[in-house]
């Protein structure tokens, strides 16, 4: 399933591909299509010499998800393609003899796709250059078919600003909603937890103060794979009460890789009782966001999942008071409302989650391309997904 041999680093490339690169550079002004920038002001696009730390720090300060991270961009390149390049560029405004970093990105040029990691990340105060960077970015790397966003990105959607760039043709666009616990919100955790559905808080408690207690272990980056056989019998047992197909051997697949390319980012946390596994959830921390990514409960002990929960959740806003609990994504196949949401997604509801418009977009730069394939990726739609308010509720209540 996995062709590590076949994603290659930047600097592999032809170095005159790069000194082309490198020396590429587009008049700002006339890329953004505003009169916005001094004379002379251009934005170039050059490969990044960046070390995987320093590309973190930038995807963090963009508030980028862990798609954007040094270890996660591949794992979203093998989502749509197994064999590719992957080119980590820098997107420099140049004024005169200055030149400044305001954005990176990376993308895997594979066989068919030119696929954007996440999306294309730009320091807050440069978020007005986006069109001038994304034509910058794709003048450089040529005509093709490109996809741009992911599942977890918390960029605003994009199909509006890329329509305007000439030579660019939208091909198809897939609306989401990621949904989160706003900590920001809330001035303590304790304002938080009252937000929280209040049966959810009393069996979470209920499930903390039964015999035997309950013992959390917590593990990040290979060493959460001992955490593996246990969390993936609570998934296969909780999605077996469902009856929702489940593969062990994919979901190992995941968590090895998972773990493997983002290191300590990737967590693990598993609650036991008396030795007996109750509840496990997987996560991966980026920034200020910590995104939870799969878990499982038994039957054993109801309330425990929902307490481990509640803890990780807690947890993370002791750490990151402003940040955020990323509980997961849904697909609009309504307009999303300007406020009020209310999540079609029964726990996520419970914990009075918000939710931000991305989306994952595939269009074509210098016309049709060859194959004319949309990706599977963005045909696929989660169940359920957003069909507008609820009957009984309007869109503004909660």
């Amino acid at each position: 399933m996995i062709e590590v041999s076949g994603v290659l680093e930047w600097e592999q490339v032809a170095p005159a591909l790069l000194l082309r690169l490198s020396s590429w550079a587009t008049p700002a002004g006339r890329a953004a299509g505003n009169g916005s920038f001094a004379a002379g002001a251009a934005v170039t696009v050059v490969p990044s010499a960046a070390t995987p730390a320093e590309w973190d720090r930038f995807a963090q300060d963009c508030d980028a998800s862990f798609w954007g991270a040094s270890g996660g961009m591949r794992m979203w390149q093998l989502k749509l393609h197994g064999l590719f390049r992957l080119r980590r560029l820098d997107v420099v405004l140049a004024r005169g003899g200055e030149r400044r970093k305001i954005g990176q990105c990376a993308v895997g040029v594979g066989l068919r796709l030119r696929v954007f990691s996440d999306g294309l990340q730009l320091r807050p105060g440069d978020a007005a250059l986006w069109p001038a960077a994304m034509r910058a970015v794709i003048d450089a790397l040529g005509p093709g078919r490109y996809v741009y966003g992911s599942f977890w990105s918390l960029e605003a959607p994009r199909e509006r600003a890329l329509a305007a760039l000439p030579g660019v043709t939208l091909v198809a666009a897939r609306p989401l909603a990621v949904e989160a616990v706003e900590f920001g919100r809330f001035a303590t955790w304790d304002e938080c937890l009252r937000a929280v559905s209040r049966n959810v808080v009393r069996n979470a408690r209920k499930a903390r103060a039964a015999e035997p207690p309950p013992v959390l272990h917590q593990r990040a980056g290979l060493r959460a794979l001992g955490l593996l056989p246990a969390l993936l019998r609570l998934r296969g047992s909780m999605y077996g009460r469902k009856a929702v197909p489940f593969s062990r051997a994919r979901a190992a697949a995941t968590y090895l890789l998972r773990c493997g390319l983002l290191g300590r980012r990737a967590g693990a946390a598993l609650l036991c009782a008396d030795g007996a596994p109750l509840a496990a959830a997987g996560t991966v921390g980026f920034g200020r966001n910590l995104f939870y990514l799969d878990g499982g409960s038994s039957e054993v002990r109801p309330g425990a999942g929902w307490y481990l929960l509640l803890h990780l959740m807690q947890q993370w806003q002791a750490a990151h008071p402003g940040g955020r609990f990323v509980m997961g994504y849904t697909d609009l196949a309504a307009e999303m409302p300007p406020d009020g949401w209310v999540s079609p997604v029964r726990y996520r509801q419970d914990c009075r989650v918000t939710a931000t418009r991305t989306s994952i977009v595939a269009f074509d730069v210098g016309g049709p391309a060859p194959g004319g394939a949309i990706p599977a990726l963005l045909l696929d739609r989660t169940l359920p997904c957003w069909t507008g308010p609820p009957s009984d509720e309007p869109a503004g209540s909660r």
